[in-house]
């Protein structure tokens, strides 16, 4: 047994420490879980920072690479029929932008895009006050 773990057994009894000993304790343990609820939050927090899917604000699921970051649509699209053609964008048909399924993902150009998008908050707009 080393010196310095001997010393201290005899030294003290079982249970007390002095402060500098408890510090030195609770600054080693800062990143330990204290309970199970703590182990869980840290290790979904653990997940989270090293997972190569992350699910951004705006609902669109994003796959993490080493050169940089790539939506989960677009990354699909290009998987399955190649690259995308500038101002081209990638529309999901059944509006959920998880749904990254190749029957789901449609190439339109940027301005047929926002048309359509126009066309449908328009119709939305139209049943949600008439519907009040």
């Amino acid at each position: 047994m080393p010196k310095g773990i001997y010393d201290r057994l005899q030294s003290k009894s079982r249970g007390q420490r002095t402060a500098k000993s408890r510090a030195r304790i609770s600054a080693g343990n800062k990143n330990k879980p204290k309970t199970t609820l703590h182990r869980k939050h840290m290790s979904c927090a653990r997940l989270k920072k090293y997972s190569p899917i992350r699910l951004m604000l705006n609902g669109y699921a994003v796959l993490r690479f080493l050169n940089g970051n790539v939506l989960a649509h677009r990354a699909a699209w290009v998987y399955y029929h190649g690259p995308i053609p500038e101002k081209h964008v990638i529309h999901h048909v059944n509006e959920d932008k998880l749904d990254n399924s190749v029957e789901n993902l449609e190439l339109m150009t940027r301005n047929e895009h926002t048309k359509l998008h126009a066309i449908l908050f328009h119709q939305q707009f139209q049943y949600s006050s008439t519907h009040h």
